[in-house]
């Protein structure tokens, strides 16, 4: 076969070309994995600092910050699932930490300006505000909720959000917060005293209230309490949720008794 010098010349300029080709695309390729790389090393470094701002609240005032590590994402999507993006209104969260669930918030559709975090922190309030500016961020005391938010909430809150470590307070002042936060009125009667309410059928009453919407009720164990009291955390946890109870809990509807 003859091949003349032009021919030569073609072929050798159409392999630059090709060897070109292919060193732009692993150049391109090698790019786009060391961007992704240090993309996951900015967010692993902002998890561990995350971890490492809580750990140091947790050491000053393990009372305060309640926890050792921030909310998981899972956890914080579960929160947020619970607030219609679609309904008009501000939104409450206290004792947001470094934001995670704020996060998950906003990817829920809330926009940021929508929302109000009460932080107690003065380092955690500092780093929301660069995190989340279009956010109205309010240092204070949750516990004094009211206090707090005077003159910060211009028109009623769609949904409250809490990531506070209750069980860190007293009884007294954990009913205080929520007696606040969802006025219901005041205790009538004796309070509960450790009597163990039986129905006729033997049966517990597990559902929601028929003339309360939104009151779920869940009683009536009788003797067995500690070993059914597992399942109907999880019945009345799927029923609240919308989700697929793990029983039929049919014979524990509320109606049986209450119409």
């Amino acid at each position: 076969m003859r091949v003349t010098a032009a021919d030569l010349v073609d072929r050798v300029a159409e392999a630059k070309l090709k060897v070109t080709a292919v060193r732009y695309k692993v150049e391109g390729e090698v790019r786009s994995t060391a961007e992704k790389f240090k993309s996951r090393v900015s967010e692993a470094k902002a998890k561990l600092g995350d971890e490492a701002r809580f750990i140091k609240s947790w050491i000053d005032d393990p009372r305060r910050t309640g926890s050792v590590t921030p909310s998981s994402p899972a956890l914080a999507r579960r929160m947020a699932s619970f607030v219609d993006p679609e309904q008009p209104g501000p939104v409450i969260e206290i004792g947001p930490g470094t934001g995670p669930v704020t996060e998950a918030l906003i990817e829920r559709g809330i926009d940021e300006s929508r929302l109000i975090l009460v932080e107690y922190s003065p380092e955690f309030c500092e780093l929301l505000s660069k995190r989340f500016p279009r956010a109205t961020i309010v240092q204070g005391d949750a516990y004094a909720l009211s206090a707090t938010l005077a003159g910060h909430l211009q028109e009623k809150a769609i949904a409250l959000v809490s990531s506070l470590p209750l069980f860190n307070r007293p009884p007294a002042t954990r009913s205080a917060l929520a007696r606040e936060a969802f006025p219901l009125g005041e205790v009538v009667g004796e309070t509960w005293r450790g009597a163990r309410p039986t129905l006729p059928d033997s049966l517990p009453m597990i559902g929601e209230a028929p003339r309360n919407p939104g009151l779920w009720l869940a009683f009536g164990n009788q003797h067995i309490g500690f070993s059914t009291g597992p399942i109907t955390g999880e019945l009345i946890a799927a029923m609240v949720c919308g989700e697929k109870p793990p029983i039929d809990p049919t014979p524990f509807r509320p109606e049986r008794y209450i119409r």
